[in-house]
């Protein structure tokens, strides 16, 4: 029992499938990768039960055998090691990995329970190749601010509902507008999202309908030969009312080049550590953004800026503005401020990129 797969091919392979399978898990099963073997081609799936990830790349050499299992992050630190034709046989419960000079021997867990079966299909929504193209760019720019907190766990994934695709953890909230409306909201657990941008381009996505209701998603591409494929449920729950959040009264607005914010930012961050808290002015002179370290000092630096209405001065996370920063695009952004205690709107070319809320200064 055996193939031979060329090195690249199994690292890419084995990366997707690895993306998807349980870190922490009672069910051994869930960390591994399940290898199947067919006329040619070869399929590495990974699951956590939410998510199922298949990558099936050509093979040769192949023999009749049944599936087996094997640890996700060995064979994948082993893969990347590689270079060239790899060689794997199977046999009992090891699985030998020959390339060039270099062999290795890895343990294969045996009599698992097989929790890795593809999902049944069902009845799919399927969206066109475009609006596919733009959940995943929305995903891409939205997923930062989406929550980890298990107990706002609908919280925890990008929701897609009334042509916008939104992300919050409470403290911040990202926006990308503009996204082809489905016909029922979605919210994609975060976990998937992440395996969806592991996909690359050309990405098909359908979303899977359980009598009236969306209850999963599934995504399929295929890049040099390697099709991958992914199956994830998706999240059950209301998701807030997001448009509560988002401030009538722009208040002041602060146009300021999207760049030397940032970088403003991050000098005077050196002293705070990650989730520093940064003092913002702006006034006839520009923006100036301090930052206080009980432990450390003071920094202080300014950026040239075009203010629309009242002098204001409020506080915020560094962290959370580099991160709506980085998201929107263009040279110049507009922040626009009610007040110290409103929450400061992050704006790219007029449209609304992200939220975040202020802190006591």
């Amino acid at each position: 029992m055996g193939f031979t797969i060329d090195a690249a091919t199994l690292q890419r392979c084995v990366r997707y499938a690895r993306g998807a399978t349980a870190r922490k898990s009672t069910m051994p099963a869930l960390g591994t990768v399940k290898v199947t073997e067919g006329p040619g081609v070869v399929t590495f799936a990974g699951t956590d039960l939410d998510i199922y990830a298949t990558a099936t790349g050509p093979a040769s050499g192949m023999d009749t055998s049944p599936a087996w299992h094997i640890n996700a992050d060995a064979l994948l630190n082993v893969a990347s090691a590689l270079s060239g034709p790899v060689r794997i046989d199977h046999a009992a419960s090891v699985a030998t990995l020959t390339a060039g000079r270099s062999k290795f021997k890895l343990s294969t867990p045996m009599d698992l329970f097989d929790v890795l079966d593809s999902p049944a299909m069902g009845t799919v929504s399927a969206l066109s190749p475009e609006e596919s193209a733009a959940m995943l760019a929305a995903i891409q720019a939205v997923r930062y601010a989406s929550s980890v907190d298990e107990t706002r766990y609908v919280l925890n994934g990008v929701f897609f509902g009334n042509g916008d695709a939104v992300a919050t953890d409470g403290h911040r909230m990202a926006f990308a507008p503009g996204v082809a409306a489905l016909a029922k909201t979605i919210v994609i657990p975060n976990r998937a999202c992440d395996v969806l941008r592991g996909m690359g381009d050309g990405v098909v996505v359908s979303v899977k309908m359980t009598g009236d209701a969306a209850t999963g998603l599934y995504a399929k591409t295929e890049h040099d030969g390697v099709e991958f494929v992914t199956h994830a449920k998706l999240i059950e729950g209301r998701f807030p009312d997001y448009k509560q959040v988002i401030p009538k009264d722009a208040g002041t607005v602060v146009s300021v080049d999207r760049k030397g914010l940032t970088a403003c930012i991050k000098r005077v961050g050196v002293l705070g550590g990650k989730d520093h808290s940064v003092v913002f002015e702006a006034g006839a002179d520009g923006v100036t953004v301090t930052s206080r370290s009980a432990d450390s000092g003071d920094a202080t630096d300014s950026v040239e800026a075009k203010v629309t209405g009242v002098d204001v001065r409020c506080g915020f996370n560094g962290s959370y503005m580099l991160e709506a920063l980085g998201a929107a695009s263009g040279d110049v952004v507009e922040l626009c401020v009610a007040d110290a205690q409103a929450p400061v709107v992050v704006r790219a070319g007029g449209v609304l990129t992200g939220i975040v809320m202020p802190m006591r200064i």
